[in-house]
């Protein structure tokens, strides 16, 4: 997936956006969403705490990714619950495709 697959940029809304990287690789209908923080001493006292999942506040946006537990959207107090990164095993959502006009005879 992530020699061959391609790469999405996810979006990630709220106060700590700017301190979030998020995107998936996809190939073949699945995909690995990866969320890592960056710049952390805003949010950790300058680097004198290590930032609780609680700290975040925001959401990424999965992008037309399924993956279980969460709905089109994750929220990053409970990616970064544990660490602040977090890695998550999804599917790709089938997208509808426009229906063709048939040429009339």
């Amino acid at each position: 997936m992530f020699t061959r697959g391609d790469y999405q940029s996810l979006d990630v809304r709220g106060p700590h956006r700017d301190h979030i990287i998020a995107f998936a690789r996809r190939h073949g209908g699945k995909a690995a969403i990866t969320v890592v923080t960056k710049t952390l001493a805003p949010i950790s006292q300058s680097g004198r705490v290590w930032p609780r999942g609680d700290d975040f506040d925001g959401v990424v946006n999965l992008g037309g990714c399924a993956v279980e537990g969460f709905p089109a959207e994750a929220p990053l107090s409970q990616l970064f619950r544990d660490l602040p990164v977090a890695v998550l095993r999804a599917k790709i959502e089938a997208v509808a495709k426009p229906k063709r006009k048939r040429a009339r005879a």
